[in-house]
């Protein structure tokens, strides 16, 4: 059985999350279902302090951007 990439390493000890830059003011709560998704080949995760940046590799490129921005509590 191969192990599957979740986000649960990278968000360890954090509750909740919103989505940035969108002047939102609601916290959703990062529950299990979110923490051992798995990660799927074309997208990685990037956490700077409190934000995680969401990259996605663009279709028939080697290019990635930026596809969201989240808030971490």
């Amino acid at each position: 059985m191969q192990l599957q990439k979740t986000l649960r390493p990278l968000l360890e000890g954090l509750t909740s999350y919103r989505e940035d830059g969108y002047g939102s003011q609601l916290w959703l709560p990062l529950s299990a279902v979110i923490l051992d998704y798995p990660i799927a080949e074309d997208t990685r995760y990037e956490r700077e302090g409190n934000l995680l940046k969401v990259y996605r590799l663009a279709v028939g490129s080697l290019h990635w951007y930026v596809s969201g921005k989240y808030e971490l509590r």
